[in-house]
C-alpha cells in the first residue's frame, strides 16, 4: 500500500496496483484495516515503509520516432529508467493535445483514432510504482492527406467526322483516350492516387480477407496486394443442435512488424499463443478518442483479418468491408447476415496485451441454439473470463462436462500445451512454445522476451 498526495495504492496479491482517490491527510498514524471481512478471511501480512519521492527518468523528445498514416499513428521511443533505490517503473501515460489516451508497460503506441490531414502533438510520461511523474517527451505529427499525382496523357488525334471506323489495334482506329478527348478537346490530366506506403494507408494487411487475393494453399495465404503470409489451420469445430459449427482456428500472420524511417516496431501480440499467433473465432476491440468515446469497433476473424466497424447508428456498429457483420454496444452481440450473433462479453483483463479486447462467451444460431465459451483468468486478474485463452467449450454433444478442455502452463503469460477433444478424439492437439530473447534491432526498443 502507498499513498501519494490523494492516491492510494494497494497491491493486493497482484502485480499492478489498484487505485483510489482519497482525501490527503495532513496528519496521522500508519495502519491497515478490513471492513466486513468474511470470517474465513483475514489480513496475514502488512509491510510498511518509506515512500518513494524520486520520478524515474524522462522519456526524451528526441528519442520518441513515429510512424505516419492517414487514419494510424504508431509511437515509439526509448525505455526509462527508475532509479536503483526506487519502487520500479510502472509504465507511461500518453497524451494527446494534452488530453490523456492512456497507459502502457510498452515501450510503443497506437492511434487508430486519427484522419487525413491533421496535426496532433502527443507526449509520453514515465512514472514509477508510487506515482512520481517524470517530465514529459512530446512529438507532433501531421497525418497526410490524400493526394492526386496528376499524370499528362498525349491523345492522338480525332479523325474528321464521317470517317468510318477501324477495327481496335490496326493504325487510325479511334481509342478510349480519342473518345475520351471528344469530351475534354483541351487535353486529359489524369489522377493517381499516392501509393499506399509512406505517405498514404497503412500498408499492412493481415489475415485472409473476404474481397481479398490471395496465392498458396495448404493453409498458407499470401496476400498479393500487402505481402503477408497468412497461416490459418482449423483445430476445432465445435457444433450446435442444428450441426452447424463454429470454427475455432490457429492463425498467424507474418506482418507483426514494421520497418520504415522511424525504426522497427513490434506489432504482434502473445496472449497465450506464442508471438502473432492466435487461436479464436473472432474478436472485438474498440478503438478510443481522447475524449474517451469510441471513435470505431475493430472485428477481427479466426485468420486474423481486421474489419473497421465505423458506422454507427444509434448503439450498433456496422462494417463495410465484405463481411457485414454489426455490433450492438447495448447488448455486447455480434451480428451476422445470417441472423446468428454472438455474445461478446468476455473483457481482456489490463494487465494483457491485448486488453480491452471482447471475445464470444456463446455463439446462439437463429433458433436459439448455442454453443458456450469459459476463458481464463487474465494477468493480473483473479476473475474467469478475462483473457484470450479458452479453457472450456461446450457443445451439442455435451452431457454436462465440456466437450474441449485447454491445458496451460505457469508462465508469465500462460502458453498453451495441451487441448483435449472430449467427444471428438481426433480434435486433441499438443503444442510446445519456445522462449527466445528477440529485438527490433532499434536504439528505441530494448529487448524482450516472447514465446514463438
Amino acid at each position: 500500500m502507498a499513498i501519494h498526495g490523494g492516491t492510494l495504492l494497494i497491491w493486493p496479491d497482484q502485480p499492478s496496483a489498484m487505485e483510489f482517490y482519497i482525501n490527503a491527510q495532513g496528519a496521522g498514524q500508519p495502519g491497515v484495516g478490513g471492513y466486513g471481512l468474511p470470517a474465513s478471511n483475514s489480513i496475514s501480512l502488512v509491510q510498511l515503509g518509506a515512500i518513494d519521492q524520486t520520478p524515474p527518468s524522462a522519456v526524451q523528445s528526441g528519442q520518441i520516432s513515429a510512424s505516419v498514416f492517414r487514419t494510424r499513428v504508431e509511437l515509439k521511443w526509448a525505455a526509462a529508467t527508475d532509479g536503483p533505490s526506487g519502487i520500479g517503473l510502472a509504465g507511461y501515460w500518453v497524451y494527446r493535445d494534452g488530453l490523456y489516451m492512456m497507459r502502457t508497460a510498452n515501450t510503443y503506441f497506437t492511434d487508430e483514432t486519427v484522419a487525413a490531414g491533421q496535426t496532433h502533438s502527443y507526449s509520453v510520461v514515465a512514472l514509477d510504482g508510487h506515482f512520481n511523474f517524470a517530465p514529459p517527451g512530446s512529438i507532433t505529427i501531421t497525418t497526410p492527406t490524400q493526394e492526386l499525382t496528376a499524370v499528362s496523357v498525349t491523345l492522338p488525334p480525332i479523325p474528321p467526322a464521317g470517317t468510318p471506323p477501324k477495327p481496335p489495334g490496326t493504325p487510325g482506329a479511334i481509342t478510349a483516350a480519342a473518345k475520351l478527348q471528344t469530351l475534354h478537346p483541351q487535353g486529359v490530366t489524369v489522377g493517381t492516387p499516392q501509393a499506399d506506403s509512406g505517405g498514404g494507408l497503412d500498408p499492412r494487411r493481415v489475415g485472409v480477407r473476404a474481397l481479398g487475393s490471395y496465392w498458396g494453399g495448404g493453409g498458407e495465404n499470401i496476400d498479393t496486394l500487402s505481402g503477408n503470409l497468412n497461416l490459418t489451420i482449423p483445430l476445432l469445430n465445435p457444433v450446435g443442435r442444428n450441426g452447424v459449427g463454429v470454427p475455432i482456428q490457429l492463425s498467424y500472420n507474418s506482418q507483426i512488424w514494421r520497418q520504415d524511417s522511424s525504426g522497427v516496431t513490434l506489432l504482434g501480440q502473445d496472449t497465450g499463443f506464442g508471438l502473432g499467433w492466435k487461436l479464436q473465432a473472432g474478436s472485438i476491440t474498440p478503438i478510443v478518442n481522447a475524449d474517451t468515446s469510441i471513435n470505431h469497433y475493430l472485428y477481427t476473424d479466426s485468420t486474423g483479418a481486421e474489419y473497421s466497424l465505423s458506422v454507427n447508428t444509434g448503439t450498433v456498429w456496422t462494417s463495410q468491408e465484405g463481411v457485414y457483420v454489426s455490433f450492438d454496444t447495448n447488448t455486447d452481440r455480434l451480428y451476422f447476415p445470417d441472423g446468428s450473433y454472438w455474445l461478446m462479453n468476455v473483457i481482456s483483463a489490463s494487465g494483457e496485451q491485448d486488453a480491452g479486447t471482447q471475445y464470444p462467451s456463446s455463439f446462439y444460431d437463429t433458433n436459439g441454439n448455442y454453443i458456450s465459451i469459459m476463458y481464463a483468468q487474465g494477468v493480473g486478474s483473479g476473475s474467469y473470463n478475462t483473457s484470450a485463452r479458452m479453457i472450456y467449450i461446450w457443445d451439442a454433444r455435451s452431457t454436462g462436462s465440456p466437450s474441449y478442455i485447454f491445458a496451460y502452463n505457469s508462465d508469465s503469460i500462460p502458453h498453451l500445451f495441451s487441448e483435449q477433444g472430449m467427444v471428438a478424439p481426433a480434435e486433441s492437439y499438443s503444442f510446445t512454445t519456445v522462449a527466445q530473447s528477440i529485438s527490433d534491432h532499434s536504439s528505441t526498443r530494448i529487448p524482450s522476451t516472447r514465446r514463438s
